[in-house]
């Protein structure tokens, strides 16, 4: 996590409006769609060896939805 604090400088930009849009449009969502990709096609496999991959895979989309909503209110809060 990055956190920006009050007074202080983000000198990588990264906490920026169009840093954060970058990171939502270029890597955040693509990324977001491939996991549920793969998610359904775990979903079609019923055996042990998939059912290992299905909980990591879901620990891995529960994280990055967490990014999207956090990238998403620190838009809101650069856009008001």
């Amino acid at each position: 996590m990055i956190f920006c604090f009050p007074g202080k400088t983000n000198y990588t930009g990264l906490l920026s409006k169009q840093g954060l849009t970058k990171a939502r449009i270029q890597w955040l969502l693509p990324l977001s769609q491939l996991v549920r990709e793969a998610i359904l096609g775990f979903n079609l496999d019923d055996d042990e060896d998939t059912a290992g991959m299905r909980c990591a895979i879901n620990s891995l989309e529960v994280v990055l939805q967490h990014c999207l909503e956090l990238t998403e209110e620190a838009l809101e809060l650069l856009t008001k």
